[in-house]
Parts: structure tokens; sequence; C-alpha cells
């Protein structure tokens, strides 16, 4: 193996050892991606990123037409982490522009994208107005799937839950919980995308129609005698995982939306308020998503 591809891949091993579990998974695929763009762009053989004459690189990345350029922008990271390891200020210099004209290209973009949304997603009145329709045809699991989307603003993950009759019956600290009490419903979240930055949240829900659906889920485990999870597949054989949550919860959602598009739906309701920040911390501390990322992508509203 030539030095230099050795030492590369030393480079990023340190590099992965200083993120999270998560972040190390999306740049090792970045990395392995890069490379195999290399080997395509070289007859088939390996070649170090620390070869490459910078612009030559970056060139080769943006020339690829079948990558999204997101995926192209990711790419350009994995270069620029690498080359700042090893200290090279001009070649840094060079390729932060180039991230820097990528990331404006994306903003761009995705403003476009977002504000033609306003005109074909629904209001927030709307919303909560087929999540009440979903509980007077007692939909009572879809009608629980969407309050919390709506209300509570949460991704996929969050979904996944037990629900417990007594907060002291919790056992196993990587599972969400529904926690049934008299007048109100404590919701505990161990297990979300930005657990990591964010840890354990805690929501307290007094909504009248929440619990009593979700007491009749419980009931109805006990009936069914399975456990008491909210989710489980078309013939309550199994609990549903994270690897098919995504599916069940769009097929769940109002006019199948899915957790993004009604996420877009409430921030656009919370920008047309008077307390707009307010809001927008409100949702921000639900989800676990700093303010500036929320504004970024999800503001259908936003025209800058």
């Amino acid at each position: 193996m030539d030095n230099n591809i050795y030492d590369e891949e030393e480079i990023m091993e340190t590099i992965l050892a200083q993120k999270t579990i998560s972040t190390q998974k999306t740049y090792r695929n970045a990395y392995k991606l890069l490379k195999r763009v290399i080997k395509a762009n070289n007859n088939n053989e390996d070649k170090s990123i620390l070869e490459y004459d910078v612009n030559e690189l970056l060139e080769i990345i943006k020339d690829v037409n079948y990558l999204k350029e997101n995926t192209k922008a990711g790419l350009v990271n994995i270069f620029y982490l690498i080359i700042k390891h090893v200290g090279d200020e001009e070649k840094k210099k060079i390729i932060d522009e180039t991230r820097t004209e990528m990331k404006l290209k994306l903003h761009r973009e995705r403003i476009k994208k977002n504000k033609c949304l306003i005109d074909i997603l629904p209001t927030a009145k709307e919303l909560k107005h087929k999540l009440n329709k979903l509980y007077e045809n007692e939909e009572y699991e879809r009608y629980i799937v969407n309050y919390l989307m709506i209300n509570l603003n949460v991704r996929n993950l969050d979904i996944l839950l037990m629900i417990l009759d007594s907060k002291n019956k919790i056992s196993d600290h990587n599972i969400n919980y529904l926690i049934l009490n008299e007048s109100y419903i404590l919701y505990i979240r161990h297990t979300y995308k930005t657990y990591n930055t964010y840890g354990r949240k805690i929501n307290r829900i007094t909504n009248e129609k929440f619990t009593k659906a979700l007491k009749f889920i419980y009931k109805k485990r006990e009936e069914q005698a399975i456990y008491p999870f909210l989710l489980y597949n078309e013939s309550y054989t199994e609990p549903l995982t994270k690897e098919n949550i995504s599916t069940y919860v769009k097929r769940m959602s109002i006019d199948g939306l899915g957790e993004g598009q009604i996420a877009k739906v409430m921030i656009h309701d919370a920008d047309l308020k008077d307390n707009t920040m307010n809001k927008l911390n409100k949702i921000s501390n639900n989800r676990g998503t700093s303010v500036s990322t929320l504004t970024e992508h999800y503001n259908i509203s936003l025209n800058k």
C-alpha cells in the first residue's frame, strides 16, 4: 500500500475518533464514496487524497454527474478535514472557499424548494382539524402519532415508544416512554436523533383527548396480551424498529406528509405569529434542533 494512502487512513481514524457514532458513520461512508470516485477517475486504481492537486480533486468531485449536490458537499468536507489535519493552510483555504460556494448553492436551492411548498402544504389549522377527525373516528394510534408530530415536533425515532402506567416500571433507559397518570401523560425520550447533544427530554401532556386515546391503546395491548408498545406491524406480532419506523409513520401521518413536512407546516405557522422567536425556541427545544437549523432547513417562508 502507498504510504500516503496509509497515512490518509490513519488521519481519517483520528478524525473519526473525535466524533459521535452517527457522525462517524456519515463521515466513514463519505470517505469510502470519495475513494470510489477517485478510483473511477483513475483507471480503477487507488490514489491518495494527499497526492492530488487541490483544484484537480475539487473538479473531479464537482463533475460526478450521478451524485446530488449535498452528497458532493459531503465529499468536499471530507477532503477539507483531511487537509486541515495535515495543516496545509493554502489548500485548506481553497477547499473552504469551495465549501462556502456549495453551501450557498444548497441554501438557495432549499429556499426555492421550500417556498414552493407554501401553496401545497396544509396550514397548521387544517392539520389540527384533521387530527381531531382522527380522534372522532377512533383512529387512536394515528391520532397519537400525529399529535406528537404536530404538537411536540418529534421525528420518527421519537415515536418508537412503550406505554406504561407507572414511572416506576421503567426498566430500560434506551427506550422512549409515555407514562399514564390520572390527569396527564409524561413523555420521556431517551432515544432520538440528537440525544448525544441534548440529552433526555421530558414533556408533560395534559390534553384530555390524548390521554383518553393513550389509555384506550394501553388497554387494547393488555387485551392483545402483548407488550404495550405504541406501534406494531400490521399483524401485531412485532413492535416497529428504527429500521421500519419511517415507512409506517409516513403512512400513518396526515395526508401522508411525514414528520419533515409536518415540521415545516408548524415552523411556517410559528413564522406567522407575533411571538415567532418564542414559538421557534419551543419547537427547537421539543425537537432537539437549533433554531438556526430550523430556519435554514425547514422554514418554507424564508426568502433570504
